[in-house]
């Protein structure tokens, strides 16, 4: 099972084990037995953070008011396409094993995305790789800012080449906006496509429920090769949704930590 490093182990910092802010790394610590309860506690409070920051506008919003009261208080047609019962589900998975919510490998944006994914997944002192065939892509705060359907510009290299290395079906956009039900006619979906060459996935449930609907697309475009879920990587900014998805399903997560961030040129170095 993969757990949080702890900062003072002298023999995680002198394989490099240890991230850059001494907290998480994808290798399990030599000090499993020692340090796997503060381990947990660490994935559970970094879980939920990452959780408020997924939640920042839908908590003020009137559906989750209204969750428990819903027989008393009908959800609107609109609120109920928004709102992600799939997440709120399989969250509590987490009470039970919060490592669940831990990627397999992390980095800071998308840019910084290696190609081909299998050496992300590469364990320290061993030369044997997953088999990585496919690829899912999470859009917003992924590749794409929030509510567009572009490829953000200083992205558009590492995208391309990440197209290259898994050509045609390997590469699956699977966005809890665009290609869901809160996307009327699937038309945000049908403008990503033409903007990416890239399919994007309709499901009518969203992250981290849809897996069984990932599986079916690549079981059915045999030139993607995949047979087993561990052949996917799946990457996204979300720990409660695509890692979360991820460990499900038996794939590897890429967690993008900072999302994508807007370059205001002089005014964002100031």
């Amino acid at each position: 099972m993969r757990i949080w490093h702890l900062p003072d182990c002298a023999e995680c910092a002198e394989r490099g084990d240890v991230g850059r802010r001494g907290v998480l790394s994808g290798e399990v610590c030599c000090r499993e037995r020692e340090g796997q309860s503060l381990g947990n506690f660490l994935v559970f409070c970094q879980a939920f953070t990452s959780y408020r920051r997924y939640c920042k506008v839908h908590v003020r919003s009137t559906y989750l008011r209204r969750l428990d009261l819903h027989v008393l208080f009908p959800l609107s047609v609109q609120e109920q396409r928004e709102m992600n019962v799939s997440a709120t589900v399989n969250v509590l998975r987490l009470l039970v094993n919060p490592s669940l919510c831990l990627p397999h490998h992390t980095i800071a944006t998308f840019d910084q995305l290696p190609v081909p994914l299998s050496q992300a997944f590469t364990k320290h002192g061993s030369d044997k790789k997953p088999d990585i065939k496919a690829v899912v892509l999470d859009k917003d705060n992924c590749f794409a800012l929030p509510k567009t359907n572009v490829i953000h510009k200083p992205y558009i290299a590492k995208f391309e080449e990440l197209r290259t290395a898994y050509p045609g079906s390997k590469i699956l956009i699977v966005s809890n906006s665009s290609g869901t039900n809160s996307d009327p006619h699937h038309a945000e979906a049908d403008v990503l496509e033409q903007n990416t060459g890239i399919k994007v996935l309709r499901h009518s449930t969203k992250k981290p429920g849809c897996h069984s609907e990932i599986m079916e697309y690549f079981r059915s475009h045999p030139d993607t090769g995949v047979s087993h879920e561990s052949q996917i990587a799946i990457v996204g900014d979300r720990l409660f949704t695509d890692i979360l998805m991820a460990n499900m399903m038996g794939s590897y997560g890429v967690w993008i930590e900072n999302g994508v961030k807007q370059d205001y040129g002089f005014v964002s170095h100031s």
